[in-house]
């Protein structure tokens, strides 16, 4: 452990708010994705995260980070490989996005230039990235759709990204319920939902009318045949349906027949009547 690593873990122990120096924020950027869960987990990102949510970080340095993180482009380091180390970097580079773009909205301190790279990158990221891992023997979370969708619905809920945003954003939960193979490991559904919620906060029946139309479309994909991957799709989608069902009240009126056609389906039509 070198002395960076070490005095960032007494100040990990301290309250809020954190103070941290040039050289501090240096080494959590070079280590944002460290091999080592505990360092990358444990230290980098609840640190990053304290900076930005509780104050640690002065106006200079969200600045700083913005621009490295930015210029650096380690989004789409290795972004070719179908599996590799360096998901680890892109997806806790995500993360850090995530956080340039909620604390923005609340004191801005990004260029314009700088957030429209990253309102591109959300959406490019999340169709782009195909080591969809979540828990790595040995490495810890990489959580690539995870954190790839915290970082879209964050774009999404940038007052200046628009309707025509949030439509691609949409599609692109889409695209990644299109190329699902397998079932999600680690409630990946609840974090494409959040996509959703932000854009049904500012288009509603633009959202309703996309849930509409997708359901219609996930169980005409897995009427065609007897394959398991439109089961996994029409799975995933169900309850990316049932997370909206309870964080929306405004989408639960639409949701709810979905939702009550996929429990008829399996068998359990009575406990899912309408109440008279």
């Amino acid at each position: 452990m070198d002395i960076n690593e070490r005095n960032l873990r007494k100040l990990s122990t301290r309250p809020d708010p954190l103070h941290f120096t040039p050289r501090q924020v240096d080494w959590l950027l070079d280590h944002i994705g460290d091999l080592d869960g505990a360092v990358r987990d444990d230290l980098v990102s609840q640190l990053l995260a304290r900076g930005f949510v509780a104050g640690g970080f002065t106006q200079e340095q969200k600045q700083a980070i913005a621009a490295r993180v930015t210029a650096g482009n380690g989004l789409f380091a290795g972004i070719a490989e179908p599996v590799g180390d360096r998901v680890f970097t892109r997806t806790f580079t995500a993360l850090l996005g995530q956080l340039l773009l909620s604390t923005d909205r609340t004191e801005p301190f990004l260029t314009t230039a700088q957030r429209e790279i990253w309102l591109t990158w959300a959406l490019r990221y999340l169709q782009t990235e195909q080591d969809w891992r979540a828990f790595v023997p040995g490495h810890g979370w990489a959580h690539g759709i995870a954190h790839g969708s915290d970082l879209l619905a964050a774009a999404v809920a940038v007052p200046t990204s628009g309707e025509a945003y949030a439509k691609a954003a949409l599609l692109a939960v889409t695209d990644v319920l299109d190329r699902l193979t397998t079932p999600f490991e680690a409630d990946e559904e609840e974090r494409l939902a959040m996509v959703v919620l932000q854009a049904a906060a500012a288009h509603p029946e633009g959202v309703r009318q996309y849930l509409i139309r997708t359901d219609a479309a996930r169980w005409e994909a897995q009427a065609a045949g007897p394959d398991p991957e439109p089961y996994y799709r029409l799975a995933a989608w169900q309850r990316i349906l049932k997370t909206l069902y309870f964080l929306s009240n405004p989408l639960r009126e639409t949701v709810t027949p979905l939702i009550r056609r996929y429990y008829k389906a399996s068998g359990y039509p009575d406990a899912l009547e309408a109440p008279s």
